[in-house]
């Protein structure tokens, strides 16, 4: 198990794990959200609204791009007044100017749970496959989100209601049959990646569950 070395990603957007490693810092990491076995009923689902959807987007390129040591992200994050965006564990890990590497790792790996919000917002054409990265350099240079983040907010809108459930069910489903293979000790089934599909989950389960508003502590019940 290689959990403290980094596979190096497309553009160095994506400092991420092997499938195996994943596992186990969804397992551990404080990141990580409890796992449980209720499903939440449609009619109780709140959906975010565009601008809070915007926001969040906001806030998670902040802590990857932080994670990746790309510079200038404490100034963009004050110019555009996005700490008041940031959950507490964000927070925290941006005022450290050289977080461990552990800690980099885990949030390196919030690019997938960005990749929902955008293409919720339209930013991306059609959600990657679930064992698939994305290329977070194309989106963040197409969509606006980094050089001019208050257009990327002002201009937001949301896909029907109906997609954003469907897409969380999916993720749901999928996070399920990861699990599923880990507690019985099989391999994980080679269309799903587990560190993807955890990522996408949360994000798909604030954007449209009934978790609350800290995102710190949404659960990806399966």
């Amino acid at each position: 198990m290689r959990a403290n070395h980094p596979i190096k990603g497309t553009n160095s957007e994506c400092l991420m794990l092997s499938r195996r490693a994943v596992v186990t810092l969804i397992a551990t990491s404080p990141l990580a959200a409890m796992a449980g076995t209720e499903t939440v009923p449609q009619t109780t689902v709140k959906i975010r609204t565009p601008e809070q959807v915007a926001f969040r987007s906001l806030a998670l390129l902040a802590v990857v791009r932080h994670a990746l040591a790309h510079p200038g992200v404490s100034a963009w994050v004050k110019a555009h007044q996005v700490t008041a965006y940031l959950s507490r564990s964000e927070a925290a890990f941006l005022k450290s100017v050289k977080p461990p590497r552990q800690e980099r790792i885990a949030f390196s790996w919030r690019s997938e749970a960005l990749v929902p919000l955008l293409w919720a917002l339209h930013q991306i054409d059609k959600m990657p496959p679930p064992n698939t990265q994305m290329d977070m350099a194309g989106v963040v240079n197409s969509s606006g989100i980094w050089s001019s983040p208050a257009a990327f907010v002002t201009s937001a809108k949301l896909r029907s209601r109906d997609a954003l459930l469907d897409a969380r069910q999916d993720a749901q489903e999928a996070n399920w049959r990861a699990r599923d293979a880990r507690i019985h000790g099989r391999p994980t089934p080679p269309d799903l990646d587990a560190g993807i599909i955890q990522e996408r989950h949360h994000g798909l389960n604030w954007l449209a569950g009934d978790s609350g508003d800290d995102w710190d502590f949404v659960s990806t019940d399966t």
